[in-house]
């Protein structure tokens, strides 16, 4: 029976029961591998796994935006995983780029801390700008295109906060007065970069000889 804002009693009432009869045991592992071994996710089986949580970010951003596609639904639940997800991805591939390049330049394979992608940016612009003085690299005369998407990104959410919880410290609303994000769309916007990125990170470990 649904009420008349399409509440399906019967299936919460199920749902609550499940919950309640499934509770944590003690001694149960977190962390363990398993009999399904289709489920057993490996770690530490390469000597450099920056790649795996690079990738590993954003393709659980797609995979949340395509259950959106083909379900039409969950979307204001999941746009908050999926834009942190985006932008974690965005922050890994620029400290990579940063680690990475200056390596190949012989200088400190150190980054920026913190998260804020701005200065993240600003250090690869560096990097860039030496890099081509070694090879006229094609894509990097389009950078100011990318400066804009990461300029864009950083206001809406400058320290990695915004959509990880609803309000800062002093309470107030981290998007407020922004009302709409079209995920299929970032998405795609989404790709548009992380192509550069991937590209960029590619040439680098290339010369480096990974």
């Amino acid at each position: 029976m649904n009420d008349s804002f399409g509440i399906d009693f019967k299936k919460a009432q199920k749902e609550v029961e499940q919950k309640r009869n499934s509770r944590p045991e003690k001694g149960d592992s977190l962390f363990k591998p398993d009999k399904d071994s289709w489920n057993n996710a490996r770690l530490n089986f390469l000597w450099d796994h920056w790649g795996c949580y690079v990738d590993g970010y954003k393709r659980a951003g797609d995979i949340l935006v395509e259950h959106i596609n083909t379900t039409r639904s969950d979307q204001d639940d999941l746009v908050y995983p999926i834009v942190f997800l985006y932008r974690h991805h965005f922050e890994l591939s620029l400290k990579a780029i940063i680690r990475d390049g200056n390596r190949l330049l012989c200088e400190s394979a150190t980054f920026p801390t913190g998260h804020k992608l701005v200065n993240l940016w600003k250090e690869c612009r560096k990097i860039f700008k030496k890099l081509r003085e070694k090879e006229d690299f094609e894509e990097f005369k389009n950078l100011d295109a990318i400066e804009e998407y990461i300029e864009e990104f950083s206001k809406v959410d400058s320290s990695s906060e915004a959509f990880r919880y609803p309000e800062d410290k002093k309470g107030a609303a981290y998007l407020a007065g922004l009302t709409h994000i079209n995920v299929r769309h970032l998405s795609e916007i989404v790709g548009k970069i992380a192509a550069f990125f991937g590209y960029v990170n590619t040439t680098i470990s290339i010369w480096l000889g990974k």
